[in-house]
């Protein structure tokens, strides 16, 4: 509902930013309590060890999260709950895949793409995996940009007007590493 507070906030540790921020709520909340800050949660995921302790402590911090949910929602996140979810995912990310590779072919512009993932994030997932796949159908006969295909990285673009830039002077952001984009595929 437009002007209400969320009263949760769950963050997982995917930058430094995120962490920072976490910090900073956790901190405001206890100097500041008047404030009335969502109740926060923090997933602590080892992303860089990949041995058997940290799969081990990825699952317990996942299953902390999956109580707290439950705490927060007052209903039992079920199985089917989490396969629902992450086949609504992989779903969207398929189609995503598929603009990929559309851009890598030159039929959808650098500039296209970001538009396409950004608005993916922002809309309800079986609506946006319906409008992509609807989109990448459409796209596979469009004309060829004869561009030179170059890769972005770097900071992330919220506009496309950079990309835009790029083609203008011919050039093709055919990939990039960062989110949105290919990372989020």
């Amino acid at each position: 509902v437009e002007g209400t507070k969320p009263a949760f906030l769950a963050l997982a540790n995917s930058s430094d930013l995120i962490q920072k921020l976490y910090y900073y709520l956790r901190q405001l909340q206890r100097i500041e309590p008047m404030r009335c800050l969502p109740a926060l949660h923090y997933v602590d995921y080892s992303l860089f060890v990949k041995d058997f302790s940290a799969q081990e402590r990825n699952l317990r911090e996942t299953e902390d999260f999956l109580r707290v949910l439950e705490g927060w929602s007052g209903k039992a996140v079920t199985d089917g709950d989490i396969r629902s979810a992450a086949g609504s995912c992989n779903a969207l990310r398929e189609a995503l895949r598929r603009v990929c590779a559309l851009r890598r072919q030159g039929r959808i512009l650098g500039s296209e793409a970001l538009r396409i993932f950004s608005g993916a994030m922002l809309t309800e997932k079986a609506e946006a995996t319906a409008l992509v796949n609807e989109l990448a159908d459409a796209a596979a006969d469009w004309p060829v940009f004869d561009g030179v295909p170059a890769l972005y990285t770097g900071s992330a673009q919220e506009t496309p007007e950079l990309y835009e830039i790029a083609e203008e002077c011919g050039l093709n952001i055919v990939a990039d590493d960062k989110v949105p984009g290919d990372r989020y595929c």
